[in-house]
């Protein structure tokens, strides 16, 4: 059943009878819901366990990344269990879509969406000359609070992004909002 566990894996949220009905519409078989649910649990599971197993491989991806694009930027930190704690990756020309963008950036907040994964993972957005959002830097941390928000901000600014002249939009979280006071950064 190739077709369930592409779709569990594509959206970890979908319930029982909506993967029935798309079990029932590509591959012509009528599963029981109570049966999709287990299935869905225990695929949610096995792919809980490929999490942890990549949260191993973080450091050594980024390190591949930053070998490729000598201009990125990242940091990484661990926790005691050798699972990273939070890590930082900026976009290889920030510092040169610094100077041809509009002169505004966003930061914002975003729940990760994996059963095994309680982290959180801000962005910083800048906007090119076409009016294209550009990805700047993101960065997986435990939760949107001051601390947090002050090590992204100042990882940001060691990857080359100046918030000195630069507005700066968010959804007005605590945590950015500290961070941006405590920093001298103007939302």
């Amino acid at each position: 059943m190739a077709t369930t566990v592409a779709a569990v894996h594509s959206k970890s949220a979908l319930d029982g009878p909506s993967l029935q009905d798309k079990v029932k519409e590509l591959e012509g078989v009528h599963v029981p819901t109570r049966m999709m649910y287990c299935v869905r649990d225990v695929l949610m599971e096995d792919t809980a366990l490929d999490y942890a197993e990549g949260c191993k491989r973080v450091q050594s991806l980024l390190v591949l990344f930053i070998r490729g694009n000598p201009t990125s930027y990242i940091d990484i930190e661990y926790a005691a269990d050798n699972r990273f704690r939070r890590a930082f990756l900026s976009h290889p020309d920030v510092h040169l879509l610094g100077e041809t963008s509009q002169s505004v950036i966003g930061l914002d907040g975003a729940f990760l969406k994996h059963k095994g994964a309680d982290n959180i993972m801000l962005i910083l957005v800048g906007r090119n000359g076409n009016l294209e959002n550009i990805i700047l830097a993101v960065a997986i941390c435990p939760s949107e609070d001051e601390v947090n928000c002050a090590w992204f901000m100042r990882c940001c600014a060691a990857a080359g992004v100046d918030t000195s002249y630069l507005p700066v939009f968010s959804d007005r979280g605590s945590g950015i909002i500290a961070a941006a006071t405590s920093l001298g950064i103007n939302l």
